[in-house]
């Protein structure tokens, strides 16, 4: 598993650069008078798509843009333009009370995959299949031992296996259910999982093959078979660094081109980007 999970991220960036909707989710904070909101310990990066401002109808009213912190002070007047910087894992506001009548920053960002477990792993108290849905009240197939101190995941039960809530607190436990914030997105067969534990890799199925490609060339790095290590290389990437299953598997879910049979893809160099020495790491 550790091999697995090893190479999920560098499969998820590969996934967002053809579809940028996979992984993207957002996290919203109630303004206060405070200048910082931290960022999601879960984004990729530690980085934001986006950071909106949004009334309390939920209508957006501004996109922020990312300050330089060399310009911060020419954006300190309340009536000047909305911005923010980063600063030690937070993004700080400029001005720090937005005069626009907002009451909500939403912060739009990419989630790393959750952690691979063994499957459906009930005896470690990880990840458990939804057998009913009751309004919000959501029965799991076994006795879970979550609590309401436990931050959990639910996720669909089809792949790419994305998400339906992250880092939710329950708001009642008891032995085999849990209640949740909102059960009208749950159905029977999905997963609820301790936050950032999955029972499947979180990617297309589509790049099922090519992870199992990648974990098994790390695995023959480990051993030192420089052989075993270029033939899984040429196969995932193409012999001249090109082509091969990561791109098979790019092309099928890059979107097509409108009443054309071809498939809007980008070109990139695989061995550059996802080489065995330049990989995302957890």
């Amino acid at each position: 598993m550790a091999l697995l999970n090893d190479n999920l991220i560098a499969v998820a960036s590969e996934v967002i650069k053809c579809r940028e909707g996979f992984y993207r989710y957002y996290k919203d904070h109630t303004l206060t008078s405070s200048l910082r909101y931290r960022i999601p310990t879960r984004a990729i990066g530690n980085r934001l798509a986006a950071a909106l401002l949004l009334d309390s109808a939920g209508n957006t009213l501004a996109k922020l843009d990312e300050i330089p912190y060399s310009r911060n002070t020419e954006f300190r007047s309340p009536t000047g333009t909305m911005g923010f910087h980063l600063e030690a894992g937070d993004i700080v506001l400029t001005p720090a009370i937005p005069a626009n009548g907002a009451t909500t920053l939403r912060m739009v960002y990419y989630c790393r995959p959750g952690e691979v477990t063994t499957s459906l792993d009930v005896a470690g108290g990880n990840c458990f299949t939804v057998t009913a849905v009751a309004g919000n009240l959501v029965t799991l197939m076994a006795s879970h031992g979550l609590t309401t101190s436990t931050k959990i995941d639910i996720m669909k039960k089809e792949a790419p296996f994305e998400y339906l809530s992250i880092d939710e607190l329950p708001s009642a436990a008891a032995a085999t259910t849990v209640t949740v914030a909102d059960g009208s997105r749950v159905e029977v067969g999905d997963f609820v999982c301790k936050a950032d534990k999955a029972p499947k890799a979180q990617c297309p199925d589509a790049f099922y093959p090519v992870l199992a490609a990648l974990a098994a060339q790390e695995f023959w790095a480990g051993l030192g078979s420089n052989g075993d290590v270029q033939r899984l290389e040429a196969m995932v990437f193409g012999p001249d660094g090109r082509g091969g299953m990561m791109h098979d598997a790019v092309s099928l879910i890059a979107p097509r081109v409108e009443e054309n049979s071809r498939k809007i893809v980008s070109a990139y160099n695989s061995v550059g980007s996802l080489s065995r020495y330049g990989r995302w790491r957890y």
